[in-house]
C-alpha cells in the first residue's frame, strides 16, 4: 500500500484552523483508532455507526521500566543502544518517563478496551501534550461532539489531492448485508483490482499503522493491541483480539516509542 508521507499528513493536521477539528484529527492519528472511536454523535437514521468517542480518556503517569520483565528489558536496551545512550543497568533503572495513557472504547468490539501510551517528552512525541491538555480542559464534557458524516465533509478539504494505493485483494461477496455463500456454502470471493483511493479517515489508521511497524518498530501483535486489530487481520492467520488490561498492554511496546522525532 502506497501511502502519502507522515511529514505531509501531520502538517495538514497541523494547519487545521478549527481547534477541536484539528485536536480530533491528532487524536485520531496518534490513537490509530477509527473515526468513530473518536467522535460521540451520530444521526438516528445512521445505524452503521457505533461512535464510542463519549469514553475516551487519559491519565498521567510515570514509566518505570520492569527490568526483570524479559520482553520489555531487551526493548528498552536495544532503543537506547540504536539512539545513543547509555543501555547500563544503573542508567535504565533511573528511567522515569512522562507518559499520557490513553483509553479508547474500540468500535467494532466495543467491550474491548484499548489503552494506549504516549511519551509527554515533546522529542518523541510533540503532540499528547496538546491532546493531554485538551482532554483535560474539557473534562466532564463530550471531547469531540462530532458526527462521522461531519468528518467526512470537513476531511475531503483538509486532505485534498492525497491518496494512497490499495494492491489487489479478495473480497467476500455481499447481497443486502448478507454473505453470499456457493453451492459447498463457502463464502464468495471477488478479486479487487489495484485501485487508488482518495486518503480520507480510514487513510490515517493504515499510516499510522505504517509509522508504528517501520519508524518505531511494533511487531504485529503490538501493533494488533494498539489499534484493536484481531492478530488474523494483522498476519492472516490464526488469532484473536489481544486482550491486554492495565500496564501489561501498553509497557512492552512502551520503549520503542521513546524514539526522537527527525
Amino acid at each position: 500500500m502506497s501511502l502519502p508521507s507522515v511529514e505531509e499528513v501531520r502538517k495538514r493536521i497541523e494547519n487545521i484552523p478549527d481547534e477541536p477539528i484539528k485536536v480530533c484529527y491528532k487524536t485520531t492519528y496518534l490513537m490509530c483508532a477509527r473515526i468513530g472511536e473518536i467522535i460521540s454523535l451520530k444521526y438516528p437514521t445512521d445505524l452503521t455507526a457505533h461512535p464510542t468517542g463519549s469514553q475516551l480518556n487519559v491519565k498521567v503517569t510515570t514509566y518505570t521500566p520492569d527490568l526483570k520483565n524479559p520482553q520489555e528489558f531487551q526493548t528498552l536496551v536495544l532503543s537506547r543502544v540504536m539512539q545513543g545512550e547509555s543501555a547500563d543497568l544503573q542508567s535504565l533503572a533511573k528511567i522515569r518517563e512522562p507518559t499520557a495513557v490513553f483509553t479508547v472504547i474500540t468500535e467494532k468490539r466495543q467491550k474491548l478496551e484499548r489503552l494506549i501510551a504516549l511519551p509527554l517528552d515533546i522529542q518523541y512525541e510533540p503532540w499528547t501534550q496538546q491532546l493531554v491538555s485538551y482532554f483535560q480542559s474539557h473534562k466532564g464534557q463530550d471531547l469531540f461532539p462530532f458526527k462521522r458524516q461531519e468528518m467526512y465533509n470537513e476531511v475531503r478539504t483538509i486532505f485534498a489531492g492525497l491518496k494512497y494505493r490499495i494492491f489487489p485483494y479478495k473480497r467476500v461477496r455481499k447481497l443486502n448485508g448478507q454473505v453470499v455463500r456457493n453451492e459447498k456454502g463457502k463464502p464468495v470471493k471477488d478479486d479487487i483490482p489495484e485501485h487508488s483511493k482518495p486518503f480520507r479517515n480510514h487513510g490515517l489508521r493504515h499510516l499510522r499503522n505504517v509509522e508504528l511497524r517501520d519508524y518505531y518498530g511494533l511487531t504485529a501483535e503490538e501493533r494488533s493491541s494498539y489499534g484493536g486489530w484481531t492478530l488474523r487481520s494483522m498476519i492472516g492467520g490464526i488469532g484473536s483480539s489481544i486482550d491486554r488490561y492495565g500496564e501489561a498492554a501498553w509497557k512492552p511496546y512502551f520503549p520503542k516509542l521513546l524514539k526522537k522525532r527527525l
